[in-house]
């Protein structure tokens, strides 16, 4: 039987980082971690998987300090879906919802570092493929649950426009009732710019709505004019995000009422509510706040009064879901080439207002697609 021989060298007193004579390669101070789970090639893995990156060792007994997991679509990591940054010491990590998609693969790894900023090796990178559907069934009439995750999505709340009234001028007099579905982040068009239709001022026949979204977003597909960013990004996530199997409808923009839900029910601070009217030729002269197609019915915002911050904290200031900025509907004003809009965090909280369809540089207004599950 054939020993190896290895000789530690350390200083007189026998305390010192230890070194290694006669070109013997230096042995890692921390080890690289061998992860647990999800196990490579694993299958049917949720949009929330733990990840579990293994026992922390260092051969000094030094403590563990900082641990760092990500996820990526493929395995040399150049498209990093998820990424935890340096956090605290864990052997184990969340991903927060909203970073993966139903039926995808996916590739992990983890590295740990020690108290004193010492990092081991990147894991290796362990693959796994979520399952067909992330779908959580929820009773989408308990308005406890809105901001929960389901089909999908998350529930913003109920539409209903058999009870409610439909404007005389709404294109779409069909009453529905059905909850409303707003994408998880990930699908959110944050983008300098982006514009409702690129040609100057010309309205819409077909996206005159207060409440149908669905309606209106398909009249515009219909036209297969890219000149219509907001919409032809629709498209995009419609071919690379399909939605569950359960009845609902696909993404779509949220008309102007279906936009005001989203708002009310998913105020992501608590800042004070902006009072005032806008006015357009569609629907006319308005109070912010009025929406007579959400169930319950509301009427205007108070300054200190509803909407309150939401409950649901992945939609609250820092949450994994929140809402941002400016947001757009599908709904045409019928006014100047003007489209509604709402406003959730810049030039106050929640006011809806006509915005140019055109408008473009450093003026932001984003996209979140909706879907709608008929009730």
């Amino acid at each position: 039987m054939s020993q190896l021989r290895v000789d530690v060298v350390t200083d007189e007193e026998g305390t010192g980082s230890p070194s290694f004579p006669n070109g013997i390669a230096e042995l890692p101070t921390v080890l690289k971690p061998e992860p647990v789970s999800p196990a490579n090639n694993a299958t049917e893995i949720s949009e929330t998987p733990t990840l579990d990156g293994g026992t922390y060792y260092s051969l000094y007994g030094k403590t563990h300090a900082i641990s760092r997991f990500q996820v990526a679509t493929d395995a040399a990591f150049t498209s990093i879906v998820y990424d935890s940054g340096e956090i605290g010491a864990t052997e184990t990590h969340d991903v927060p919802s909203g970073n993966l998609v139903e039926s995808t693969d996916y590739y992990w790894r983890v590295y740990y570092e020690d108290e004193d900023g010492v990092k081991s090796e990147f894991s290796d990178a362990f693959e796994f493929t979520t399952s067909d559907s992330f779908f959580i069934e929820l009773d989408l009439e308990d308005p406890n649950n809105i901001g929960q995750r389901t089909n999908g999505g998350f529930l913003v709340g109920i539409i209903d426009t058999v009870a409610g009234t439909i404007d005389s001028q709404d294109d779409y007099q069909t009453g529905e009732r059905y909850a409303l579905i707003i994408s998880p982040k990930n699908l959110e068009k944050a983008e300098a710019g982006i514009r409702w239709d690129s040609v100057p001022d010309r309205n819409e026949p077909g996206s005159i709505t207060r409440w149908d979204g669905l309606s209106s977003t398909e009249n515009i597909l219909s036209k297969n004019d890219p000149d219509y960013e907001v919409f032809e990004y629709i498209r995009s996530i419609r071919s690379s995000d399909p939605v569950p199997s359960d009845g609902g409808s696909d993404w779509y923009v949220p008309a102007m009422d279906e936009l005001e839900i989203m708002f009310r029910n998913l105020k992501p601070n608590s800042n004070d509510n902006s009072v005032g009217t806008s006015t357009a030729v569609f629907p006319g002269t308005q109070d912010y706040g009025f929406n007579p197609s959400s169930d319950p019915t509301s009427s205007a915002y108070t300054a200190t009064g509803e909407p309150f911050q939401t409950t649901a904290t992945d939609f609250q200031q820092g949450g994994s879901q929140q809402l941002d900025y400016v947001y757009w509907s599908s709904t045409d004003s019928s006014d100047s080439g003007q489209a509604w809009t709402v406003y959730v965090n810049f030039a106050g909280t929640g006011p809806q207002y006509p915005f140019s369809k055109e408008i473009a540089g450093s003026t932001q207004a984003f996209v979140r697609p909706v879907r709608r599950v008929p009730l």
